[in-house]
């Protein structure tokens, strides 16, 4: 085949004439020669099966009465049959009867030892092939034909003829003598024919090529090839005939605008010029837009910065001296404004945040930190911050961890806390009955398969509620900034529109996924999604369903002395306040300058005389960042690259919330809270740097039962006086109230009970019941819910010594 790709088209078109006339006239001729063959078989066959029949039929008579000689002339008839070498009758039992012979040809066409003696017909069956007796043979040399002879449906005996086979080859030789012939004649003139025929598809071709050729050397694009049929080969020559039609026209277009080039060529010169001039006040444009975009990102960040730390300095004070007021102060209408306070103060920072973080999210500035999580002391905390809320609309609170979270998930804690809390707070929020649950499982993706040692595995959040639910057609708007559901009544359900777009963001930036499934008046399912959470090591079995740390120990600080640095007073009050329960000594300064001249630097300005023996040793410095004259991050810095102060622990105490200054912070600072600070963040940082002790807290068992509680020694003689009179008011008006609450345990009906008792206690001047109540206030401020339980309990018992002690 690679040969004829290389042929002309003349040989390529004579090549497959030849070829398909040969093919065709080889297959008429074989098959006209085998039919040929077949046709003088069978005749043959038929013939020499009628001669038998009718010897046969002869030669009854003969065996019957056993005529050899009449059986013989039967035979002798045979000799008008050129092709018959031999014929034998012979009787029923095998034996020879009589036989014939072509005289002439005997010793040619069979042997000696057949024509000395004869055979009988079984032996003359063994020595011919079965195979020719079935099938008679084309090429062999003899005919067998074998007939039985019957009378009267008895087998008189057999007829056996041999014919030899030399007409049938003489004819198959002239018959391949005729087809070779006339073979070789048609292939030749197959040839003539197709060599004449094929110029009327070669020529064409070929002036078409010679043509191409004298283009191509020439460069002559006015020769055109002629036409000379309406065929394919006619549309091809009109195809190149207009191709060279184009390039004529293209080169006439060329030869015009070289006339012109000069002239087009100034011309282009100019309006690129034009376009350069235009392209450079874009690209000074656009420099100045960026320039002023990032003039306006820092301006923003500035603005972010100043307005955090601006509101988030009086929100100290505000949140933190309404916190010492809760503490100290015990008349229930002034804490109800003290709590509506901090409620609103919370509320107002809570806004403040969210703002902060939707601005870090989409300036691309919010980093996610994975840190190993305890998911079940994560939801433990989100139980108990929202235990109040639950208690107060009467909502049960359900939680679901799968059994096979044993071990810690690599995600960012603050953000899992902040996602929780805004669709906890959401779902409570929408929920004015039934429950909240919260779900957390883990599994793998079908098909999904380990690709690392490390383990990895998705982790699944459901928060659903019984709330009001969401419409379908809101459901996707909801998680838009600012945007809330439409027909959402602001002032009964409150908030801005920013805490489920920042959840999703949030959720995306930890590489999750966000849904909501809802129906109208049915409530709500919120999902999230987190892909190949790696997993860190087993938790410890008793960690997995233990409580938060911290809430049944107290911790007990030793002596130290402690510097706070702040030009705002009432910031330095309010942490003097929360510490002064603490064995410390708190020294004061308002700015840098002072707090570097009392550590006795050589880099302060007007340094005390003889400081390096006059400077106290402070073990802790907590440091206001942002001061007028020297700030804290230049007097940090000082401290630390001082070698006799730099192991003195800096907590920096800031307002600001952005993420490249609390950055900043860490890598100088050995710690920092955030303003508006709480009494618990502080005393947990002081915990990673002053010497204390962590005592329990008495158990449940460790607490005063009533008896100890009320003994004779606290009932005054005016008190035993009345105590008839208040036994019975206790007993008709608070027992009932009691046992309708204890069944609830609501905080606002705690709340209001308990004051109750403290005023009825305070009008009788009996101590062990404003005891009692200040008792059930503290813990349900503390949220000590065990505790507060067993207390509550305890109101029958502190009645029952009551009544006692009046009957003795």
């Amino acid at each position: 085949m690679k040969t004829f790709r290389y042929f002309l088209i003349r040989q390529k078109l004579i090549s497959l004439s030849m070829l398909t006339s040969c093919i065709v006239l080889m297959l008429a001729s074989v098959f006209l020669l085998v039919n040929e063959v077949f046709t003088f078989r069978h005749g043959m066959m038929e013939e020499l099966s009628t001669l038998t029949k009718v010897i046969g039929s002869n030669s009854v008579a003969a065996l019957t009465f056993n005529d050899h000689i009449a059986a013989e002339e039967t035979l002798a008839a045979l000799r008008v049959e050129p092709n018959i070498v031999f014929a034998g009758i012979y009787t029923s039992t095998g034996d020879p009867f009589a036989e014939y012979y072509k005289r002439g040809d005997m010793g040619d066409d069979l042997p000696n030892t057949e024509r000395e003696e004869s055979k009988k017909i079984s032996e003359l069956k063994k020595t011919e092939d079965q195979g020719l007796l079935e099938g008679y043979p084309l090429f062999d040399d003899y005919f067998d034909v074998f007939e039985e002879i019957v009378f009267d449906s008895e087998i008189m005996g057999i007829v056996y003829v041999r014919a030899n086979m030399k007409e049938f080859h003489s004819r198959m030789n002239w018959y391949l003598l005729i087809f070779g012939l006339v073979i070789l004649l048609s292939v030749f003139l197959a040839y003539y024919l197709s060599s004449r025929l094929q110029g009327i598809i070669s020529t064409p071709i070929l002036e078409l090529t010679r043509t191409i050729k004298v283009v191509s050397a020439r460069q002559n694009y006015t020769i055109r090839a002629e036409k000379k049929s309406y065929d394919e080969l006619g549309t091809l020559i009109d195809g190149f005939n207009e191709m060279l039609n184009q390039i004529q026209l293209r080169d006439h277009k060329l030869e015009e605008h070289r006339d012109h080039l000069e002239e087009e060529v100034a011309m282009r010169t100019a309006e690129l010029a034009e376009a350069n001039k235009g392209l450079e006040k874009t690209v000074i444009e656009l420099k100045q837009a960026k320039e002023a975009a990032e003039v306006a990102n820092r301006a923003k960040s500035e603005f972010l910065a100043n307005m955090s730390h601006e509101i988030r300095t009086p929100m100290n004070a505000i949140l933190g001296f309404s916190e010492i007021l809760l503490d100290k102060n015990d008349d229930p209408d002034q804490k109800n404004c003290l709590e509506n306070i901090q409620s609103s103060g919370n509320a107002l920072l809570a806004l403040i945040n969210d703002i902060l973080d939707l601005s870090k999210i989409e300036a691309g500035r919010l980093e996610i930190c994975p840190e190993p999580l305890n998911i079940r002391t994560v939801l433990d905390e989100i139980h108990l911050l929202f235990l109040r809320e639950f208690q107060e609309k009467r909502l049960e609170f359900k939680l679901d961890v799968g059994q096979e979270i044993t071990r810690a998930l690599l995600l960012d804690a603050i953000r899992i806390r902040q996602i929780l809390i805004n669709l906890v707070g959401n779902a409570i929020k929408f929920t004015s009955r039934g429950y909240v649950k919260v779900s957390v499982k883990t599994y793998q993706f079908s098909g999904q398969k380990q690709v690392s040692e490390v383990l990895k595995t998705n982790v699944l959040f459901e928060i659903e509620d019984t709330g009001i639910g969401i419409p379908k057609n809101q459901q996707e708007l909801i998680f838009e900034n600012f945007r809330q559901q439409d027909g959402q009544a602001a002032r009964k359900y409150g908030g801005t529109g920013l805490g489920l777009a920042i959840t999703k963001k949030l959720t995306e930036l930890m590489n999750g996924e966000i849904s909501v499934e809802s129906e109208v008046g049915q409530g709500s399912i919120f999902r999230i999604i987190f892909s190949n959470v790696c997993m860190s090591e087993e938790l410890n079995p008793t960690e997995i369903f233990s409580e938060s740390d911290g809430i049944h120990s107290e911790i007990e600080f030793r002596p130290a002395s402690i510097m706070i640095v702040d030009d705002i007073r009432f910031n330095r009050e309010v942490i003097k306040k929360f510490l002064k329960d603490a064995p410390f000594s708190i020294t004061e300064t308002e700015n840098g300058e002072e707090a570097l001249s009392l550590l006795g630097s050589p880099h302060a300005h007007n340094p005390t005389p003889h400081a390096s023996r006059l400077t106290p040793r402070f073990d802790l410095i907590l440091m206001d960042m942002k001061m007028p004259d020297r700030s804290g991050y230049e007097v940090t810095a000082i401290i630390k690259n001082d070698d006799t102060l730099k192991d003195i622990p800096v907590i920096a105490v800031t307002a600001s919330a952005m993420k490249d200054t609390e950055d900043k912070i860490r890598d100088l600072c050995d710690g920092y809270v955030r303003k508006p600070l709480s009494k618990a963040e502080l005393i947990f940082e002081l915990k990673r740097h002053l010497p204390h002790t962590v005592k329990k807290r008495p158990s449940v068992a460790e607490k005063k039962t009533a008896e100890d509680i009320v003994s004779e020694d606290t009932i005054s003689p005016e008190m035993a006086a009345r105590l008839p009179e208040l036994i019975q008011i206790l007993e008709n008006e608070f027992i009932a109230k009691w046992e309708d609450i204890r069944e609830t345990l609501i905080f606002d009906e705690l709340r209001e009970f308990a004051d109750q008792v403290s005023a009825e206690g305070m009008k009788c001047a009996c101590g062990p019941l404003t005891d009692w109540s200040k008792a059930v206030i503290r813990q349900m401020q503390n949220f000590e819910l065990e505790y507060l339980a067993v207390t509550f309990e305890n109101f029958p018992e502190i009645i029952k010594m009551l009544k006692k002690i009046a009957d003795s």
